[in-house]
């Protein structure tokens, strides 16, 4: 990924927590090379039991990842179904899917040719600048899901003659089990059904440029913090605590008896006895 400094851009970036004046904005120029993986997450239901050629579909891209959560923040993938076949007998079910275009945050869009790739780290490096580059960008072989194994598709090769082998399990399952019990026709086949939030990795075959419009750090203003004011401080030694005097409402000489109170209960206490009478 090349980038060119351009001082041409107005627009800010909403990040959060902080703000920045449009006049100190920057502008880089960015360029996805052939065989830049974008990692995207599926907005809606793909299956091959119901899609149909030429349906079209969107994924956000997973910024999950710092490099993409800087280059292609709030961006989207366009993608079209380009072949399917529905699970029939012995023969899973299979969806070929292709993307088309890029959409950026702030609605700029970007025609694109890309195809579906693995997303498994063995199939991956990863750049010096944190961007993902596939490790084999064969363009004659196509991949596939095709609806092999407990998983919700697997990714196959499609080679010349119609034939296919296993290539990489995408989700679900384990590959050597997989394409061995495939070839001896006893692995279990079914329909692709790929589920809102499917991780995907799309696989550019033709390089993209454009210009991404940033807050430097620098130029950021942060709000501070409001000022709450201290409580005032009271010395202790002009605290007063109210005492409520309790005054018997008879006479401690009435009939040699003192009158009290204990848990709310009245009583009296004859003098001459010590006998404690509770008077409630």
């Amino acid at each position: 990924m090349a980038f060119a400094q351009d001082a041409s851009g107005n627009n800010s970036v909403d990040y959060p927590a902080a703000s920045a004046p449009a006049n100190n904005t920057a502008s880089d120029r960015v360029v996805l090379d052939p065989g830049t993986v974008i990692p995207v997450l599926l907005d809606t239901e793909l299956s091959s039991k119901t899609a149909n050629a030429g349906d079209t579909f969107t994924a956000k891209v997973d910024t999950n990842r710092s490099a993409y959560n800087s280059l292609l923040r709030g961006a989207e993938v366009e993608g079209v179904v380009r072949h399917v076949s529905p699970q029939s007998g012995s023969d899973p079910g299979t969806l070929d899917l292709t993307f088309t275009r890029l959409r950026l945050l702030g609605g700029e869009s970007y025609l694109i040719f890309g195809t579906v790739t693995s997303l498994d780290s063995k199939d991956l490096q990863v750049k010096s600048d944190g961007t993902l580059q596939a490790v084999k960008t064969n363009k004659d072989q196509s991949l596939t899901y095709a609806g092999i194994g407990a998983g919700a598709g697997a990714l196959i090769n499609v080679l010349g003659g119609g034939k296919f082998r296993i290539e990489d399990l995408l989700l679900g399952g384990g590959l050597g089990y997989a394409a061995g019990q495939l070839l001896k026709g006893t692995q279990k086949v079914s329909d692709v059904d790929l589920k809102p939030g499917t991780p995907v990795g799309v696989l550019l075959n033709q390089r993209v440029s454009y210009h991404r419009t940033y807050v430097p750090a620098a130029a950021l203003v942060v709000p501070a913090a409001p000022v709450v004011p201290a409580a005032p401080v009271v010395p202790t030694s002009s605290l007063r605590v109210p005492v409520r005097a309790v005054r018997s409402s008879r006479s401690t000489a009435d009939s040699g008896r003192r009158y009290y109170s204990y848990l709310g209960h009245p009583y009296y206490l004859d003098l001459k006895t010590g006998k404690r009478v509770r008077l409630d």
